[in-house]
């Protein structure tokens, strides 16, 4: 009816504002690999660092909260070095440093190197928070008023629904190849999503100025 027709258009155009937006676009596409690698992580963690390694319950949660103790970090700084630097270089920046920061946690084992997990996933969580704080606040800052509710709700859907996939991704790899490899796979491919970002070092003279002014 009239109502699902509008409906339609409205997200047709939220989508449509995305894609154009040569900065959305890529962090669309980063932020859906991202949850693609976050479904895997949530079959590879357990796997891994408890069925494997004979991580207790405690540790366990410890080493999970690891990168929340970096995010907290990352939130304190984010609005700080935008303002110093701009968005566009905090942008490419914090998605470098969250990519390469991401890597060496594959290389946590038994032992001492269970110290890689703690301490790279709390600053990469560092990392990911600038860059989620700044991609969010170009997204507000350019994105028509009319047009907001639509774009977030877009970014949202195009980012979350993709997750699912890396939990039967991960799932059918553990049951193939086992613990470590479902593990690896989830902490690389949170690393890799990056590049959609890191590839386009023009995002660093990206100015956050309107494109539109509310109507």
């Amino acid at each position: 009816g009239r109502r699902s027709g509008g409906l339609r258009a409205e997200v047709a155009e939220g989508v449509a504002f995305v894609v154009r937006d040569r900065v959305l676009r890529r962090v669309a596409i980063g932020g859906a690999l991202t949850r693609v690698a976050l479904g895997a992580c949530a079959v590879g963690y357990p796997l891994y660092l408890v069925a494997d390694l004979g991580v207790e319950a405690t540790m366990y949660g410890l080493l999970l909260s690891s990168s929340a103790v970096g995010a907290l970090a990352g939130a304190a700084l984010a609005a700080r070095l935008s303002a110093r630097h701009g968005v566009g270089p905090t942008l490419y920046v914090s998605a470098t440093l969250t990519m390469a920061l991401q890597l060496p946690i594959m290389a946590t084992g038994p032992g001492w190197r269970l110290l890689a997990f703690p301490v790279f996933s709390a600053l990469a969580g560092a990392a990911a928070v600038v860059f989620n704080i700044a991609q969010l606040s170009y997204r507000q800052r350019i994105t028509p008023e009319r047009l907001l509710g639509r774009v977030n709700a877009s970014m949202r859907f195009l980012m979350w629904g993709a997750m699912p996939l890396g939990g039967l991704a991960g799932g059918a790899l553990g049951e193939w190849l086992g613990g470590y490899a479902v593990f690896a796979a989830g902490i690389a491919g949170l690393g890799l999503s990056y590049l959609a970002v890191v590839t386009a070092p023009a995002i660093m003279k990206t100015p956050a100025t309107t494109a539109e002014q509310p109507s």
